[in-house]
């Protein structure tokens, strides 16, 4: 279900990134994880017409540098901060929150945050 982003994440080394963030942070990270079936609306062979750098920016979108439960995005300040770019580069989330449903808007893609696939270590 989550093939291409973990594939991703092992050939841009964003997962080792990921890792040694949690490890030196009490933050947290949070990643929002696209399914396969979300990369299968991709034109055929847009992943791999990618640079290698187009492919870390496009994994560190996916990435907040806290952790957010589903609820914690129900107050959570618009525009949210990706790891992607920087300054006047950076690529926002913008979050709207009803209930248990987060609706996530980068102006071009809308996405439904279905469920919580992994939550560990939070006090």
């Amino acid at each position: 279900q989550y093939t291409t982003l973990i594939r991703l994440l092992k050939a841009t080394q964003v997962g080792a990134q990921i890792d040694t963030q949690l490890n030196n942070s009490n933050q947290g990270l949070t990643v929002l994880a696209p399914t396969d079936n979300a990369f299968s609306g991709l034109k055929p062979g847009t992943l791999n017409s990618l640079s290698d750098q187009e492919k870390v920016e496009l994994v560190q979108f996916h990435v907040l540098s806290s952790f957010y439960s589903i609820s914690q995005f129900q107050t959570a300040s618009n525009p949210l901060r990706t790891q992607a770019g920087n300054g006047a580069g950076a690529f926002p989330l913008n979050v709207t929150a009803t209930g248990n449903q987060v609706n996530v808007t980068t102006g071009v893609v809308d996405a439904t945050l279905a469920n919580t696939v992994y939550t560990d270590g939070q006090l």
